[in-house]
């Protein structure tokens, strides 16, 4: 069976749902903002379909254009030689093959750990390390569970974290380190996820360390509680080893982690850990408008008008 290379289009950008609206609702911590099924094909859906369903798509190459990469890859900064560790909680069963579908649809490297792909020397690898042992083969139902498990939602955080790295480094090796339980608002997944980062940083499995994940600050039972997990990003800076991530979805809107199935707002301004940390780097507000193909800018394509519908 040929399997999607998108199930969903990933916006990268979207307008911040009311205080109600984020109070009421369910907070599922990876960081997909928002998601749409368009097509179940390999071949990447087109910008009119992206914009039916009231998206804005990109490829590769847009986003390349977006950020002006070229100039690195004219000097041979592709990413050769160095390693990203993802680090993401559950992992994907289909994440080699979709991982190849993505490659192949995009024109980009293959990956000596794709499915379907013939290793040769030199190739750069995808790899899958479980450290903490194998994730839960589903998760509670929902009237056990906190109603953060999603293992689909993650299945998608590690399609989109997976992917664009390739994209943006085509030939740097990608590990794919997973955890067997979600972060959860800074309690039980946490500790994990971090001591996940200590194991790439005491084993020297990577140059780079990329997490789409956080909490905010205010979910956490004091200022110890940050300093004990932050011991990872300490050792990964004396290891010379560059931390991301992500600077989440609801700007300075955050929730607290009780009442577990519907968590308060914090009553106050805040940012997300570890984006917020000084050892890590994060990037927050962004929000491209552009050609999906060329990356042309806004004014010479779409209205603003068009852009704010399709973000």
């Amino acid at each position: 069976m040929t399997r999607p290379v998108l199930v969903a289009a990933l916006a990268l950008g979207m307008a911040s749902p009311s205080l109600a609206q984020r109070a009421a609702a369910p907070v599922f911590r990876p960081s997909v903002a928002e998601w749409r099924f368009l097509q179940s094909s390999p071949t990447p859906p087109t910008g009119a379909a992206c914009y039916a369903a009231g998206v804005r798509c990109f490829a590769p190459a847009a986003m390349q254009q977006a950020y002006n990469v070229s100039p690195l890859y004219e000097r041979g900064l592709t990413g050769k030689g160095k390693t990203i560790a993802v680090i993401d909680s559950f992992g994907s069963a289909t994440i080699a093959h979709d991982l190849n579908v993505f490659s192949t649809a995009f024109g980009l490297p293959h990956l000596c750990g794709e499915a379907g792909v013939t290793c040769a020397p030199g190739m750069p690898t995808f790899g899958i390390l479980q450290i903490q042992g194998s994730p839960p083969p589903n998760p509670p139902p929902p009237s056990n569970g906190t109603g953060q498990e999603s293992h689909n939602l993650w299945a998608l955080e590690v399609s989109l974290d997976v992917e664009w790295a390739h994209a943006i480094a085509p030939e740097a090796n990608i590990l794919l380190v997973t955890t067997p339980t979600a972060e959860i608002l800074g309690v039980q997944g946490f500790a994990q996820m971090m001591n996940a980062v200590q194991y790439i940083v005491d084993n020297h499995l990577a140059d780079v360390i990329s997490m789409s994940l956080g909490a905010g600050e205010g979910t956490f039972a004091g200022t110890a509680s940050l300093l004990n997990l932050r011991r990872a990003l300490v050792d990964a800076q004396a290891n010379h080893i560059t931390v991301l991530a992500s600077s989440g979805d609801g700007g300075t809107s955050n929730n607290l982690k009780e009442p577990t199935k519907s968590p308060r707002l914090i009553p106050y301004p805040s940012v997300e850990w570890p984006a917020s940390d000084p050892l890590v780097t994060a990037v927050g507000g962004t929000r491209l408008c552009m050609d999906a193909t060329t990356g042309t800018t806004v004014d010479t394509t779409s209205p603003p008008a068009v852009c704010d519908n399709n973000p």
